[in-house]
């Protein structure tokens, strides 16, 4: 049986893995020149200086650790990521299965086959080829959003014809190229407050910064309740802390995330540009992941400008650049089958699917993976897992009883109020309800009788993500016995 896969990126390389160990043939479809789509050094999305913003204990596949970071160096360049995902494609072998500058025009569904149209780039030729089965794994960050009337009262045309220069983050790779410049940041998420911190290295350059509203920013270590600063997410992620926030109401769960953000960032409480009052943690205020943000902005490297209008008008900006996101495209596909997807390009909820993958019942042989906002590598690892199981007969689909309610609750994420920014933010619970339905969980329950050392480990302490190779299919129990304990040693060393 074969099966097209839409994108040679984190997900699209590690669905092509678990097609094959689930006797699918796959044929990844790529429109750039080489793998890894957002964290390719070329054609990607990130620059120069940026590292992921998560550990490589997180930011990895469950059955493959990093061969090159050494214990301390937690999170990984773009390089990093580009060079462990090359040595995962030739590590199980499946470099022969990827169509690179091959961009996909066309996905239809016809006489129970998928057609898919792409051309080749370099010969500009199309070609038709014929599939049991669609992967979609060509992610969120499609095109950059609009950023025309982001800040009121500036007419970017005329700032453009009077010299200005106007960029989307996506355009975005080096800081050299802005030094001596007066430059706007606009957006306050990752990528804004990183590319802040970025540009202030730079001689003679005059840096601002724009945003609507204040969010919580924090570094890549925090504080652990000792003198030790580890990895946030060592300290954001077990089902311990999970469970017992599933336990809180909305406003008891704001009112517990905002005061732990104030303990591990009281920087914050001393700038008055950023400062949150305390009558509003009893709302969602999204977090900003950045290293020096805070203590930059402190020491003046940078300036919050709440009025940009002012200095654009009266020439004293050069450059502006947008970070304000991306969309989602899915053009391959007609508007049809778009919107039984109910997809929304726009939105934090692009489509409304079953464990954000599998579409309903009725679309014969498509699934997603990794087409969803704030999702990590361990979810995308299980929802490939999961998919190509259930293509390939593995395991059942879920019944339309359970399809039904799924696809409900993701409306009311969809529909929330106020929006969520990521629809899971509940990671370890979203990634066990996956493994749960691979059958790759271990029965904790059953682990507290057996083997109480291991269920501490599992349930109490810090998660990651080579649990789910212990049991069920395609597990490798050795290989999960011998991540966790080198990542454990780790935890243990830092305390």
């Amino acid at each position: 049986m074969k099966v097209a896969i839409i994108g040679a990126g984190i997900s699209g390389i590690t669905a092509c893995k678990e097609s094959v160990a689930c006797g699918l043939l796959p044929t990844v479809f790529e429109q750039h020149e080489g793998y890894g789509g957002n964290w390719n050094p070329k054609s990607g999305k990130t620059w120069n200086s940026i590292r992921s913003n998560i550990s490589k204990y997180t930011f990895m596949y469950s059955d493959f650790p990093y061969s090159f970071l050494k214990q301390g160096e937690d999170f990984a360049t773009t390089n990093d990521i580009y060079r462990y995902l090359g040595e995962y494609i030739k590590e199980f072998q499946i470099e022969k299965y990827f169509r690179f500058q091959s961009i996909v025009l066309k996905a239809c569904y016809k006489d129970e086959k998928w057609n898919i149209t792409y051309r080749y780039i370099k010969t500009g030729q199309e070609h038709q080829m014929k599939f049991d089965f669609l992967i979609v794994a060509s992610g969120v960050f499609d095109r950059p959003l609009p950023y025309e009337g982001i800040i009121e009262g500036v007419d970017l045309e005329k700032f453009k014809e009077s010299g200005g220069k106007v960029i989307h983050s996506l355009y975005y790779k080096d800081s050299e190229e802005f030094r001596g410049k007066r430059v706007l940041v606009v957006g306050n998420g990752n990528s804004g407050c990183d590319i802040v911190t970025d540009l202030i290295r730079q001689p003679n350059t005059e840096v601002y910064h724009y945003f609507r509203r204040n969010y919580w920013i924090c570094g890549r270590y925090i504080p652990n309740g000792n003198k030790e600063r580890v990895p946030l997410d060592w300290v954001f992620y077990s089902r311990l802390k999970q469970d017992a926030s599933l336990k809180r109401s909305e406003t008891e769960k704001n009112l517990a995330t905002n005061s732990f953000f104030e303990k591990i960032s009281p920087l914050q409480l001393d700038i008055e540009s950023i400062r949150i009052p305390k009558d509003q943690y009893n709302t969602f205020i999204p977090l900003t992941i950045c290293d020096g943000y805070l203590e930059n902005l402190r020491d003046n490297k940078f300036k919050v400008e709440r009025n940009p209008q002012a200095l654009i008008n009266s020439n004293q900006i050069d450059i502006i650049i947008f970070c304000n996101g991306f969309s989602c495209s899915l053009d391959f596909l007609d508007s049809d089958t778009q919107k039984r997807l109910q997809f929304q390009s726009d939105s934090y909820q692009t489509m409304i699917l079953y464990k954000e993958c599998i579409p309903p019942l009725d679309m014969k042989g498509l699934a997603f993976v990794g087409v969803f906002r704030g999702t990590y590598t361990t979810v995308l690892e299980l929802q490939a897992r999961m998919v190509t199981m259930m293509l390939s007969g593995q395991i059942p689909y879920p019944s339309q009883e359970t399809m039904t309610t799924n696809l409900n609750a993701e409306l009311d994420i969809r529909y929330a109020i106020p929006r969520k920014l990521f629809p899971h933010p509940d990671y370890v619970n979203f990634a066990d309800s996956i493994a749960r339905v691979i059958q790759c969980l271990p029965d904790f329950e059953k682990l507290k009788e057996t083997d109480p050392e291991l269920y501490n480990r599992l349930y109490n302490l810090p998660h990651n993500c080579s649990c789910y190779r212990l049991v069920g299919p395609h597990s490798k129990p050795k290989l999960a016995e011998m991540l966790l304990n080198q990542f454990l040693n780790d935890v243990d060393s830092r305390k």
